[in-house]
């Protein structure tokens, strides 16, 4: 239970954190320089993804759906790869070492807790391995939490590589 209240609060504090930051950036007038309009919007989809994948897990773990433990450990891989997407990609070179620490921080609990997720006695007990399914629905919800901003990534590199 734990487990889904830290999960669901942080996709709740992603989407505050997403609105205040995209408020700052149309007051200030960032949106309107080339390029960032894009980062912004792909960011919006991926965060939208990750919030309906976190809120589809809660409720597929409320309603003891054989998918959860899948589900759960899709939102953890996808905020590891963000976080680690994050920090390979150019835009670590403009953070603080604060925010550094943020993203270390998530990486090292997504990490803890899919340990959880794998070893955890409760969650074999509840979730026996025999009967957990992966639906395709549940992959193709996940690639959508990271694989837009991958090919962006990707793209732009491509281009800034060939200019």
């Amino acid at each position: 239970m734990f487990f889904l209240i830290v999960l669901g609060l942080g996709a709740l504090l992603g989407l505050f954190l997403w609105f205040y930051v995209f408020a700052l950036s149309y007051h200030s007038g960032i949106l309107s320089v080339k390029g960032y309009f894009l980062e912004t919007l792909i960011d919006s989809f991926e965060l939208l993804a990750y919030t309906g994948l976190v809120a589809y897990t809660i409720i597929s773990f409320f309603r003891n759906k054989p998918n959860s433990v899948s589900l759960a450990r899709m939102c953890l891989v996808s905020a590891i790869m963000t976080g680690l997407f994050f920090c390979i990609s150019e835009i670590a070179d403009f953070t603080s070492p604060a925010t550094l620490r943020v993203i270390f921080r998530s990486l090292v609990m997504s990490c803890v807790w899919l340990i959880f997720l794998r070893d955890s006695k409760q969650v074999k007990r509840l979730f026996p391995k025999p009967s957990r399914r992966i639906k395709g629905i549940d992959i193709f919800i996940f690639l959508l939490t990271w694989l837009p901003g991958y090919l962006y990534f990707l793209i732009t590199s491509l281009m800034s590589d060939m200019a």
